[in-house]
């Protein structure tokens, strides 16, 4: 199995799109109904998806670490743990649960702190991404090893309750070095938003908008689509 940063950065006639299993959000409740979100899993990587993206966060957004294992388990592309990942034993424990990827936040990680876990997530075979929605943010991600930077179109501060929206990637992206992979997450709700996003970035984060589809699969490949490369 390729690790994230070598799906993203592989040769393809498609723009690379992640796709989020997403129990519940503050913003919009429920998105799971009554279905398996291990089916939705499969469903994801069959239609295509780059990789996965699970929020283990039991309250806001309804995930657990158990779900997390079950689905790296059962998938042959990487998955992202989601998660407010803050010392070096959350590291661990993603990997314990499968997880090729973890999400560091640079607003709630003091700087040395967040170098000290993309070197020790490098140093036991796994990829951090380093969220970032400001300047401030972005200035703290590029003093560390990362390769993999995520441009949160919505306040992560505000639980995502903003009406963030894509031009948060397109202002932000002239800022990160050009070696750098970046992926767009959140607020990615239409074909006009991907299209933009995918201008400026290597990969799109989507998950809301593919959860609150009757069939997921089918609306990521309806996604896909529109990421060609042309």
């Amino acid at each position: 199995m390729p690790n994230l940063f070598e799906a993203i950065a592989s040769d393809s006639d498609y723009n690379r799109i992640i796709a989020e299993i997403k129990i519940k959000s503050p913003r919009d409740g429920d998105l799971l109904g009554n279905r398996d979100p291990l089916c939705i899993a499969h469903n994801f990587e069959t239609a295509g998806a780059t990789a996965l993206s699970f929020i283990t966060g039991p309250v806001e957004y309804g995930g657990n670490t158990q779900l997390l294992r079950e689905i790296c388990n059962q998938t042959s592309i990487p998955v992202l743990r989601k998660d407010i990942i803050s010392s070096r034993s959350d590291i661990k424990a993603s990997v314990g649960f499968g997880a090729e990827a973890v999400l560091l936040i640079a607003s709630l990680l003091e700087r040395d702190l967040l170098r000290n876990l993309v070197s020790l997530a490098h140093d036991i075979g796994i990829d951090a991404v380093i969220e970032v929605h400001s300047d401030s943010d972005i200035e703290k991600a590029i003093c560390t090893e990362c390769q993999l930077i995520g441009i949160n179109n919505r306040d992560i501060s505000r639980f995502e309750m903003d009406s963030g929206t894509v031009g948060v990637t397109e202002e932000l992206r002239s800022l990160i070095p050009s070696n750098l992979k970046v992926i767009s997450m959140s607020g990615i709700e239409t074909s006009l938003d991907l299209k933009r996003v995918l201008r400026v970035s290597d990969a799109a984060l989507i998950g809301t908008a593919l959860m609150k589809s009757s069939n997921p699969g089918a609306k990521l490949r309806e996604f896909l689509e529109y990421s060609i490369r042309r």
